[in-house]
């Protein structure tokens, strides 16, 4: 009996000691780390001394306060708030009394003081007036009792906006001046008192409003309106007050003082890219940010005590030169992004992306905390129209996957985002979806799942958990030499940046951000480059007279706001804010009040309203230009009626009609240096704005080339640098009613195909009178290279499976995503794609590439292995929604659209290049045109795919979703099933010719929704062999005519130019395509604009009954090539071919010529003259076949009919080695 009580004893020990174990192995409570990141760049414009734009005092009545507040009442909720050094200045200003535009003008009419034209003018525009908001545009954001969202209209805001527009649309076309007057009139006191109310009210935070009785009886009139000017002061006052208490309520809640569960923390000062600043050399100014930002800190938030402890560097952009400024400042920790740890190669493991980083700098720590980007972005992105119920499920679902491994307690889940923007796209400012998710975490922290905790905190009880970070060799971008600094005024992209500007080191960490890993959004293309130029240049004059310098505090405050990361945000394709030339324009002030102040010339481009790169703020309008076709505009000025344009082989044709001298302003894209004054201006004394950020004094883009008008002469003049222009030439002009005619020949733009223009004169005054604001004239574009490939679609299938439509907004137009026809060109370095679509649908988002609306991913197999998921943004992202074929893996893809995120190369171990291919639009033929360098793509790919969606710059990987219904930013269509599993393709239409099979339809409807699998889209066939209609070698070394001939024997007439060796025809489409391959095509000595000189082709064929024998000649008499053609194979279409627009010419047997048709150019580097012939002029009927004949000459310009003389003996501009019987007779062929 004792022995068994013993063994059950022994056993039950064992029991108890398994039991333990098992506990031991339970997971922990997840640290889950908040960050809410509050910024606003410096808005103050010191020419007018005052606020321009109202963000910071809007954003304080909507957000600053509420955020703190919210927390206030949730205690055991610890999260950090960080504020930016520039945000915090910034709110004492107006604590101290500083005001912005809005403010006064709504002052104004809640004192009964009287608007000015220019005050209402301002009220009325849009975007910059008092329609800045999403209120008018697309109603409140609000949600059912269930959490669903919806908008509710604010009757009286949408219809003054009707109201608005309709004003704009009935009198935009007059002169400015008298715009103003009519639109303004338009509107009553009435309306503009309802106006100043609406905005206003729209900016306070909705549940500051509803536990606010005066002013939640104002929100119950939204509809109605008929406010009075003391409803505008009730307002007025409460935004004052939840500005004059943000730092109070901040101050209540600072774990840093003790008082309770918020970390406020601030960024350094002016919100600057560190790295950038850095790279430059210019670690005194990052350091002079950083300890700015605490002084500010130390006085508004920190009790005069405390400085703060760590942060959120701005843009997380992070180096190691910039962790260890921040780290000698007392940092202990940053955020980073877990995209940063993907390019860094850490594999994806919980111990890596959640855990933060140790990097250390002379014993100092500091702790990188990388962010889950997918689940910010959600926060910041996508709930707000989700049900706010299932958005916080979603949320605190994703800590719940991470909590189940978190064993030792060390796991922490890093949420970062903006915590202002997002709320004005939630219903009730966010009210609903913040409450919830307090409470949601409250609740899981008292059961024990999750702590939320600040970063302080969290290093404190885990920080010697943290990985660590050890060097290894790195790149990065190094401008400390002038020789280095050039290349921002050549690099087109970030990565030709770091290949002529970049140095490797051994690192700790490499150039980051958290946008997409990189720098990209800050530097890489030509605007943001450009700027950092501008930058570079004031602060190298700054500090090379710095000891001439008396008030240096006050030129150095202007240099830091000029650092500021915003400026370089917006510039770009890659951001759009809808008024990105007033970020511009701050840059430009700054800058400008810092040459002032320092006493120095000031650079004639701050004055200019255009970006860096020359392109303008405002364009007028964006025209494709056909041929024959003209195209005019009304006189923005009294002192003119209008201007029309057209183009013929002449040139550019501009119609002026006024009196006066005036000035062709003109600017060609790709070109980095241009003057910002025409040359009937004065350089003005000082900056003076017509309405902020428009300066009076410019025309509105950099002027690459004048033409000055005046005393009945047209002269041109071409920029020499930011400063200067010399005279290049003249233009005829045309006496013509009421004005002049001036013909721009072609020699004297290097890029007729897309250029911009504006007209202007100057009044009595001498003052700047704009005719046209600047209009951006396409001509059809003519693509160099040889065309190697051409593939039709099936016309009319943008309908996806074949139910798919479009998303309901009219700014979807019928047939924008039918993809036609790709032709593929071969150039020395590149490979170009031409997408041409049934309809482009205008460009009317502004995407800096020229179209708006399309989304293009390509995929293209060269090589054995590959891959066969399509491209995402975010590894869980949706993209196009479809794999691809596993039969043919891609070795490279692209992605296409209107923006930088739209020009995208993509390896298929994932590796991707941002910015490495030139994307346009040719509106007049509808088509994209992508050019793709031969170092990603080597040769013509054997087999592609093309997939075309709607582009949604706000949608998830930026292709737009498909829903069962149509909705007005959602496509319709969609089967129910697929929808619900997430395996609807996202795409319109793909490239499938008549008769692929398997069809477009059975492609995209082979997903699989039961089991969650998507569609499979399969690559077709490139071959050019199916193009290829006549292909015959010539004789190689029989360049002697009969036997006897020999060249002219002046040096430029190199060995074997005239030694044809092969010829091709083509079939591409709508033309047939001529390639002549020669042993030597002798380059282009006399510059031809066609690419050469030497040669004249003519080319006879014969393809149906009846004809002419006759050799074609430019006089009757004229001996032209001086043969006869083939009696039994009489020609029915001859071709002339020479570098220079004689040699563009079609003839028909009948005599009519037909000149400028063809489309004519050469590849030195095959040795080759390329043309297209219109199909129209040349109809191939199979039964009947070609015939055809090929003559090759010495083109001589000043020659009977172009064709070199042949002589008995060569001479230095004559051919040698003719019969002297056949020279005398005049028969020498």
């Amino acid at each position: 009996m004792k022995k068994g009580l013993a063994l059950l004893s022994i056993f039950l020990i064992l029991l108890s000691v398994f039991g333990t174990g098992t506990k031991a192995e339970e997971p922990k409570p997840l640290n889950v780390v908040i960050v809410w990141h509050q910024h606003q760049p410096y808005y103050y414009d010191p020419i007018q001394d005052m606020y321009t734009r109202p963000w910071v005092r809007l954003h304080a009545a909507n957000n600053y306060w509420k955020m703190a507040n919210y927390l206030s009442k949730y205690p055991d909720i610890h999260v950090a708030i960080d504020l930016s050094g520039s945000l915090l200045a910034q709110l004492a200003d107006y604590m101290n009394g500083k005001k912005d535009t809005y403010q006064i003008v709504s002052e104004k009419i809640a004192n009964g003081e009287p608007l000015t034209l220019e005050d209402k003018w301002f009220m009325l525009q849009a975007p910059g007036g008092f329609f800045d908001h999403r209120i008018p545009w697309k109603g409140e954001p609000v949600a059912d009792k269930n959490g669903n969202p919806y908008r509710d209209e604010w009757d009286r805001y949408t219809e003054l906006r009707e109201k608005r527009n309709e004003a704009f649309k009935k009198y935009g076309t007059l002169p400015l001046d008298e715009q103003k007057d009519k639109i303004t009139s338009e509107f009553t006191e009435q309306d503009y008192i309802d106006l100043a109310v609406l905005f206003n009210l729209a900016w306070i935070d909705y549940n500051y409003i509803i536990n606010t009785p005066e002013l939640k009886a104002l929100y119950d009139k939204v509809d109605v309106g008929r406010y009075t000017r003391d409803d505008l002061k009730i307002v007025l006052n409460h935004q004052m007050w939840l500005l004059n208490h943000t730092f109070e309520e901040h101050e209540k809640i600072n774990y840093l003082l003790g008082n309770g569960n918020v970390e406020v923390t601030v960024v350094p000062y002016a919100h600057p890219i560190g790295p950038l600043l850095n790279d430059f050399g210019w670690y005194e100014d990052f350091d002079a940010h950083v300890k700015k930002a605490h002084e500010i800190y130390k006085k508004y938030l920190g009790d005069n005590t405390v400085e703060p402890q760590g942060g959120w560097a701005a843009e997380s952009a992070l180096n190691d030169k910039t962790l260890e400024i921040l780290a000698n400042n007392g940092w202990q920790w940053v955020m980073t992004d877990q995209m940063v740890l993907d390019i860094l190669g850490i594999p994806n493991t919980v111990e890596n992306y959640y855990k933060p980083w140790v990097a250390e700098f002379n014993g100092k720590k500091i702790y990188l905390f990388p962010r889950n980007h997918d689940l910010s972005d959600r926060v910041g992105f996508r709930y707000s129209g989700m049900n706010q119920y299932q958005a916080v499920e979603d949320f605190v679902n994703e800590l719940l996957k991470i909590q189940k491994e978190n064993y030792d307690g060390s796991l922490v889940y890093v949420v970062t985002l903006d915590g202002e923007n997002p709320w004005e796209h939630y219903p009730f400012d966010g009210k609903l979806f913040i409450e919830e998710l307090y409470k949601k975490l409250t609740e899981l922290q008292n059961q024990g799942l999750i702590r939320t905790v600040t970063p302080s905190e969290y290093i404190q009880m885990y920080g010697d958990k943290a990985n660590k970070l050890t060097p290894k060799l790195m790149k990065r971008l190094d401008f400390t030499t002038e020789e280095r600094v050039k290349v921002l005024t050549e690099a087109q992209s970030l990565g030709e940046l770091y290949d002529l500007a970049g140095v490797e080191e051994n690192m700790q960490w490499p150039e980051s951000s958290w946008v997409d890993g990189t720098l990209s959004t800050w530097i890489g293309e030509s605007q943001e480059n450009l700027g950092w130029y501008w930058l570079y240049l004031g602060r190298k004059t700054l500090f090379e007279n710095k000891n001439k310098i008396s008030n240096w505090d006050t030129v150095y405050e202007y240099l830091l706001r000029a650092e500021a990361s915003d400026w370089f945000w917006w510039y770009g394709s890659d951001q759009d804010s809808g008024q990105d030339f007033t970020f511009d324009r701050y840059l430009k002030t700054y800058l400008y009040e810092m040459y002032k102040f320092a006493g120095l010339e000031i650079p004639s481009y701050l004055f200019g309203n255009y970006f860096p790169n020359g392109e303008p703020y405002i364009l007028r309008e964006l025209t494709g230009l056909p041929e024959g076709e003209k195209k005019a505009w009304s006189s923005l000025s009294s002192l003119a009626e209008g201007v029309e344009v057209y183009f013929d082989d002449k040139g550019v044709h501009f119609i002026v009609k006024t009196t006066k001298d005036f000035e062709i302003s003109i600017f060609e894209p790709g070109k980095v240096m241009g003057n910002t004054f025409t040359l009937l201006q004065s350089k003005p004394t000082e900056l003076r704005y017509d309405i902020f950020p428009f300066s009076k004094d410019s025309v509105g883009l950099m002027i690459t080339t004048h033409i000055l008008v005046r005393d009945g002469k047209a002269e041109i003049y071409k920029a020499t640098d930011y400063e200067n222009s010399e005279k290049v030439g003249e233009a005829d002009i045309n006496q013509i009613e009421n004005g002049i005619e001036v013909i721009l020949p072609f020699d004297y733009l290097d890029s007729p195909a897309d250029f911009y223009f504006a007209v202007s004169t100057v009044n009595e005054q001498g003052e700047l009178e704009i005719i046209t604001t600047p209009i951006e004239v396409k001509l059809p574009k003519q693509v160099e290279g040889v065309v190697v490939a051409e593939i039709k679609d099936v016309e009319g299938d943008d309908y996806g499976p074949g139910t798919y439509t479009y998303a309901t907004n009219k700014v979807f137009v019928p047939e924008h995503l039918d993809l036609l026809k790709v032709r593929v060109l071969e150039k020395p370095g590149s490979y170009v794609f031409e997408y041409y679509f049934k309809e482009l649908g205008d460009n009317p988002w502004n995407g800096p590439n020229g179209f708006s609306l399309q989304i293009i991913e390509a995929y293209f197999d060269f090589k054995d292995g590959g891959n066969t998921s399509a491209i995402k943004m975010f590894p869980d992202g949706p993209g196009s929604n479809v794999n691809l074929d596993s039969d043919h893996p891609w070795d490279l893809a692209i992605r296409v659209a209107g923006w930088n995120y739209g020009n995208i190369i993509v390896l298929p171990d994932g590796t991707n290049y941002q910015g490495e291919m030139k994307i346009s639009a040719d509106p007049a033929r509808n088509a994209i045109v992508v050019e793709v360098p031969k170092k990603y793509l080597p040769k013509l790919p054997e087999y592609m795919a093309v997939l075309v969606g709607s582009q949604d710059g706000y949608g998830p990987d930026k292709w737009r979703p498909i829903a069962v219904d149509a909705e007005e930013w959602k496509g319709g269509g969609g089967d129910v099933n697929a929808v619900i599993a997430g395996v609807a393709p996202r795409v319109y239409d793909l490239l499938a010719p008549e008769g692929f099979k398997p069809t477009q339809e059975e492609q995209l409807n082979s997903y699989d929704a039961e089991n969650q699998k998507r569609a499979v889209v399969k690559m077709i066939p490139v071959t050019t062999s199916t193009n290829v209609i006549i292909e015959v070698d010539d004789p190689q070394g029989d360049d002697h005519g009969p036997g006897t001939y020999t060249y002219a024997t002046n040096k430029v007439f190199v060995p074997n130019h005239l030694d044809l060796l092969k010829f091709k025809m083509l079939d591409t489409g709508e033309t047939y395509t001529l390639e002549f391959y020669f042993a030597e095509l002798g380059g282009n000595p006399w510059n031809g604009p066609n690419g050469f000189s030497l040669q004249i082709i003519e080319a006879y064929f014969d393809f149906k009954d009846g004809g002419n024998s006759s050799a074609i000649k430019m006089f009757p008499d004229g001996p032209g090539s001086n043969v006869d053609l083939d009696p039994e194979h009489p020609w029915d279409l001859a071709l002339r071919i020479a570098g220079w627009d004689y040699g563009n010419i079609i003839v028909l047997p009948n005599g009519e010529s037909i000149q400028g048709e063809l489309k004519i150019s050469a590849d030195p580097t095959k040795n080759a003259i390329i043309v297209e012939v219109p199909k129209k002029y040349l109809e191939i009927n199979k039964d009947y076949g070609v015939w055809g004949v090929i003559l090759v000459g010495s083109q001589d310009g000043y020659g009977p009919d172009k064709w070199r003389p042949i002589a008995v003996e060569a001479e230095e501009w004559k051919g040698g080695g003719g019969d002297v019987n056949a020279v005398i007779a005049g028969v020498a062929p």
